[in-house]
């Protein structure tokens, strides 16, 4: 899981790195938090946007859902962004749709038991997975000024039984 968000972080400082090429406003680059409806967890992201032109974006994101109830979750999420509704320069509202992949771990802890007198220790686990998913949603862009972006975003995952995804970030206009 170290090696997706070292990766992930060195693709988005490689855009950093390069924005200089980049027309004003074409690459973005940002934070924000979001909430998963399958484990009622809030989690933190980072994410970056690229505008190939005034209707299409392509879209990197990385969520760490923090810890709850033994399970942690990590998303990687790839996605295509249509704008459809642009208001001038301030405003606009995409649809989008792409790929997920699911990395997560099940670590329970040792417990002891006594019966009897009789005190039993009962190890442990630990279950690591990955799976991979559909995105579908729709996102807005609000430009705060010249250098800041806010950009919530809702998707429905098509994962196991599909779940919905709700988040925001403040995005850096490069």
């Amino acid at each position: 899981m170290k090696k997706v968000f070292i990766a992930l972080a060195v693709l988005v400082a490689s855009f950093g790195a390069n924005a200089q090429v980049f027309d004003f406003g074409q690459f973005r680059a940002g934070a924000g938090l979001g909430y998963n409806t399958d484990a009622s967890n809030v989690g933190i992201n980072i994410n970056a946007v690229y505008n190939f032109s005034p209707r299409f974006e392509a879209a990197v994101g990385f969520t760490h859902f923090f810890e709850k109830d033994y399970h942690t979750n990590n998303m990687l999420d790839v996605d295509a962004h249509w704008v459809f509704y642009d208001e001038g320069s301030k405003f606009n509202l995409y649809s989008l749709a792409g790929l997920c992949l699911n990395f997560y771990k099940i670590e329970t802890p040792s417990t002891s038991v006594t019966s009897m007198g009789m005190t039993a220790t009962i190890p442990g686990t630990s279950v690591s997975d990955s799976d991979a998913g559909i995105n579908i949603g729709i996102g807005a862009n609000y430009k705060l000024s010249d250098k800041f972006n806010l950009a919530p975003e809702v998707r429905y995952t098509l994962l196991d039984d599909g779940f919905l995804r709700l988040g925001a970030s403040l995005q850096y206009v490069f």
